[in-house]
Order: C-alpha cells, then structure tokens, then sequence
C-alpha cells in the first residue's frame, strides 16, 4: 500500500553530465518521442512509452522500516518513457546526464534518492512498473521486463522537482541492470531505465470548467477533485459571476449521481496567519454549499462545507504560479 507524505526539499548542485558515445542499433518504439525539454542519454533506445495531457503521477519519497513504500501524488501533463541502453552504460552515468539537463532546465530540488541496497528492496516490481504503472512497450518480451523484478541490480532512483520561470515538473528517473539470470538474452546486463515528468503549470487553465461527467469519473476513480472554475472577489468569500458555468457542472454532476454526498473543500495558499487561511477557507466554502443548495435546489445534506485552509498545498508556496494552484476548491466523496 502507497502511504502518502510530505517531505522537505533540498537544494543541491548538480554534476557534470557522464559522456556516453557509445550508438544504440535498436529503433525507437512506432509512435514514441523523447521529452522535447529533455534530451535522452546518448546510445540508448525507446522502448516503452505513455503520454496524456492530464494524469496522475505518482513519486516515490521514501520508505517505512516495514518496507512500505511512502510517495506523492503529482497531476499534470504527464509522460513516461522506458529506455533500453546499452551495457557499458551504468545507472550512476544515467543519472548524471539526467541531472545535468534537469540543471539545465531550470533550479532543482531534490526530494528523494536512492540505490542499491538503499532501495526498497525490489523497487522495480513494486513501485516502478507495478501493474497499474506499465507503459505500452514496443517488445513481444514485455513479460520478462514486468514479471522478473528479481533479476534487476545497480538499482538507482532520483526524484525531484524542477522549476522555471514558466512552469514547474516534478520528475523521476529510475535506472536498473537486467542480470544474467534473465530468460530473455536480448536484455542480459542491458539498463533499462524509466523517466517520468509531470507538469504542472496548465494545471489551472486546462481545469477552469470542469464538465459534469468529468467530475463525476474523477471522483469515482479518485474519491476527490480539484475545481480552480470558482473564483472568489480577492481576501474574500463573495463569489464572482465567472463561477457559475463551474456551479452549474457540480449541480448536474450531483443531480446525476442522486447517492452522491461530497465535502466541499475550500483551500488557501499560505499568505497570511493559519487562524486567518483557514476562516477564509471555511467561508469559502461554505459560500459554494449555500450557492448549490440555493441557487441549485441541492439538498444541504448532501452538501457539508470544510475548511483546510494552507495545510494541503499541490505545489510550492514560494512562487505565485504554486499559490494560485493552492488556492482551489475540491469536492471529496462522503
């Protein structure tokens, strides 16, 4: 089971990227790409390959002396690609390349890292391609890649967030060696290595109306959604004429699913004292519930106001870009 926590971020200077020369015969996977703001290490092929314009991601941020596994969850756009490279090619030179284009990109934060032994042990199979994680790949031997998590070594993995003028990626890199205990001969003492991004700047824009349906699945599969339609007059809980198209889809997505009861969630970023963000939060919320039951004949017990005020951001307070994501409303199935 993925326990979720928040940790603390370090700053730190990146190295020098490896060099790697060595040419990778294999073609890349019909219909993948590389990152364009992320070039991939010299040598090394595509093999696996998943796109979306809005997704969750998932980031390992540490481990339990139970061997649980501790993560965040991160939505956005968001893409993973497995690479195959070739075998002087060690996970510790993969890292170092992609810690130099992520320096490149913008200033980092590391969040978690490990390898070897380190590790949680079999992190491959439980974290990195569990099933729920696969990508397509382009090999008729994908099994042997997803069912024999055993036969990796040199594990390494690095998870950390990137920051720009522009936009903001959360970001992982994990890299293994499939040993010589493997059935397949194809990728004996090959790396194979998974790199993952979200970004999260058009997490606002690409949200800002909701449609009734979208909601509903979102809630259904996740238990909550994250609204940023619903807009407030500044320092205050009087809300605009501009969220009412937002109103309108949680009303029809609520008259839709008649057993549907929800929190409503008001969130704040952290400017200002807690006691203040949170009484804002409340009466934020609290505005949203009296509009649907008013406003949209919703009965008042399927609608329960809460206030959270700054104590769940979903980025970074120290950036504007990180307060606006903050600042949101969320419905939470009751």
């Amino acid at each position: 089971m993925l326990l979720h926590k928040n940790m603390l971020l370090v700053a730190f200077m990146m190295t020098t990227a490896l060099p790697l020369n060595v040419v990778w015969a294999d073609v890349d996977m019909p219909g993948s790409k590389d990152h364009p703001k992320i070039p991939r290490v010299t040598g090394t092929t595509i093999i696996g390959f998943a796109e979306s314009g809005y997704d969750e991601g998932i980031f390992m941020t540490g481990a339990t002396k139970k061997n649980e596994i501790l993560s965040e969850e991160i939505e956005g756009k968001r893409i993973r690609i497995m690479y195959m490279g070739p075998t002087d090619l060690s996970p510790l030179g993969v890292l170092r390349n992609y810690q130099k284009a992520f320096a490149d990109l913008g200033e980092v934060e590391e969040v978690y890292t490990c390898e070897n032994h380190d590790c949680f042990n079999n992190l491959g199979g439980a974290f990195i391609w569990r099933e729920s994680n696969r990508t397509a790949t382009s090999l008729d031997y994908a099994q042997y890649i997803y069912h024999q998590p055993y036969y990796y070594t040199n594990q390494l993995y690095w998870y950390g967030k990137v920051t720009t003028p522009k936009s903001r990626y959360h970001v992982s890199v994990y890299s293994a060696v499939m040993t010589e205990q493997s059935q397949l001969e194809e990728i004996r003492n090959h790396p194979l290595i998974n790199f993952e991004m979200v970004e999260v700047t058009d997490f606002k824009p690409t949200l800002e109306v909701v449609k009734a349906e979208d909601m509903t699945s979102k809630i259904s599969e996740k238990g909550h959604i994250a609204l940023y339609g619903i807009h407030f007059d500044f320092d205050s809980a009087t809300l605009n004429p501009e969220s009412d198209p937002a109103l309108k889809e949680i009303a029809k997505a609520l008259k839709a699913d008649t057993a549907l009861k929800i929190y409503v969630a008001g969130h704040t970023d952290n400017k200002g004292t807690l006691e203040y963000n949170e009484d804002l939060s409340t009466r934020r919320a609290q505005a949203v519930a009296k509009a649907l039951i008013s406003q949209y004949g919703i009965a008042s017990e399927r609608v329960v106001p809460v206030g959270i005020g700054p104590a769940a951001p979903v980025a970074t307070n120290k950036t504007e870009e990180g307060r606006t994501l903050n600042r949101r409303v969320e419905l939470v199935e009751r």
